[in-house]
């Protein structure tokens, strides 16, 4: 029994163990299958996740791509844009200088704003001031870079050229402006019928107009030179146009100018009157060559005694009508004129001037009459004080008014009466102004006083007297002769 129990446990163990086993089986079958299923999902999670990574990297590889290519793009564009506005500016910059530039744009407007003749001619005179020193500035920018002889030889035939082309093209300009083109040539009125009523100034803006244009042969290639030329602003030609409208309170500066200043300043202005026959206020004198002009005069002397040296233009070789000496004052970077008449003038030291007339074809014979002039030191000019003629019998009984010699009144029967007119006078010739000789001579007594007349040191006007002053002779193109 005790085997047979023993069998019997060892059975039921072995069928334990045969359950167990089975057991075990089933459950690591069901929980492999279960971590296979789960392996596979997650296998096949991971697939589509590796898939989706890839088609992600593709669709930003691709947006990559495409926006590579339209950066590309735009920049491309920008730098086409880029050269394109550079160009356009270039260019532009010189059109739009032509039509629209700071000189013309606000000297036409104020001249349109200008309510009196002087204040157009001031302007006027200005445009061509600006004008002459842009293109002054740009040549010597231009000069300054020329390093080969050939390259300085056209620039001083383009100097040439300007400079020539205007010499010949103010006659006409005179004549259209002057209206002179049925007077003969030879007669003196043709070139100065019409001067004193802003024609000078007038041909003055002509001459800026035309400076003006070669400055703009000259402005689409300055640009292009190493530094670039620096045109003048709106800014600094308001300045100017602002130094036109500027009242001084007093003549005199509170720093006084100095003797090598003023000299400086005539002697370029005496340049412009030697080379060119121009004025320092703009005017054109009766003027050919410069060969020409060395047989006039001048002299720098402090003629009016207020501690200041004046410049005195005698300006001779012309035609009668274009005859003149002009007294020239400097203060505060400015030359003025302070006297102008006929070259037949007397100075003494008390300031007081007689003046010749240029014609003497009334009645007083070899009596010529005169204008007189006494220094005033508040104005630093000369002012009319008084004009004296006469009338001598043996031309006329009767005077202008038909009136009959006033024997009464010619007490030394000498035959010949003077009138002392005053200042403001115009006309008739009225019998209050008569005197005799010795009345007459009273009279002039008083205005000159005990002075003497001032023995003036006049110098042709040469290059070597000019260069005397201290300024260098600017360059001036002069033409080769013809034939």
């Amino acid at each position: 029994m005790r085997n047979f129990f023993e069998r019997k446990e060892k059975s039921i163990i072995a069928v334990l163990i045969c359950i167990i086993g089975v057991l075990w089986v089933v459950i690591f079958a069901d929980r492999k299958e279960s971590a296979v299923v789960e392996t596979d999902t997650v296998l096949s999670e991971v697939e589509e996740i590796e898939e989706s990574e890839i088609e992600v990297e593709a669709i930003v590889e691709s947006e990559s791509e495409e926006v590579e290519t339209v950066e590309q793009e735009i920049e491309q564009t920008e730098t086409g844009v880029e050269l394109q506005e550079t160009a356009v500016e270039d260019w532009g910059s010189f059109e739009q200088y032509y039509m629209d530039n700071p000189i013309d744009n606000i000297l036409s407007q104020q001249l349109e704003k200008a309510l009196v003749e002087a204040e157009r001619r001031d302007l006027q005179e200005l445009y061509k001031e600006l004008w002459l020193e842009q293109y002054r500035g740009m040549m010597e920018f231009v000069q300054n870079h020329c390093i080969y002889e050939e390259e300085l030889e056209n620039y001083e035939r383009f100097a040439g050229e300007i400079e020539r082309g205007y010499e010949e093209l103010q006659p006409l300009i005179k004549n259209t402006m002057l209206d002179t083109f049925e007077v003969p040539s030879d007669s003196p009125e043709k070139a100065t019928w019409g001067w004193g009523n802003g024609t000078a100034a007038r041909l003055a803006m002509h001459e800026g107009m035309y400076y003006r244009n070669a400055c703009m042969l000259l402005i689409p290639f300055l640009n292009n030179i190493d530094g670039g030329y620096d045109f003048i602003t709106a800014e600094e030609v308001w300045e100017r146009v602002e130094e036109l409208y500027e009242v001084p309170t007093t003549i005199t500066s509170s720093v006084p100018t100095s003797v090598e200043e003023t000299r400086l300043a005539f002697g370029k202005a005496l340049w412009d009157v030697y080379q060119k026959g121009i004025l320092p206020d703009g005017g054109a004198l009766d003027y050919t060559s410069m060969e020409s002009a060395r047989a006039n005069s001048f002299s720098v002397i402090d003629i009016d005694f207020d501690g200041k040296e004046e410049l005195v233009l005698r300006w001779e070789n012309a035609c009668m009508a274009g005859m003149m000496e002009i007294v020239y004052g400097y203060e505060d970077g400015v030359i003025f004129k302070e006297l102008c008449e006929f070259p037949s003038m007397r100075f003494y030291e008390n300031g007081i001037v007689e003046a010749d007339w240029s014609h003497n074809q009334g009645l007083a014979g070899d009596f010529w009459p005169y204008d007189m002039y006494r220094y005033d030191a508040a104005s630093d000019s000369y002012q009319k004080i008084g004009t004296v003629d006469a009338w001598d019998k043996s031309l006329s009984e009767k005077n202008y008014e038909d009136e009959l010699f006033p024997a009464d009144i010619d007490e030394d029967g000498d035959g010949v009466i003077y009138y002392v007119l005053p200042a403001e006078w115009d006309w008739p010739y009225n019998e209050e102004y008569l005197m005799d000789g010795a009345d007459y001579e009273t009279w002039r007594s008083a205005q000159i006083e005990d002075t003497s007349e001032m023995d003036i040191p006049f110098v042709n006007l040469t290059e070597e007297k000019i260069a005397e002053l201290g300024y260098p002779m600017p360059y001036v193109y002069v033409p080769e002769p013809k034939g």
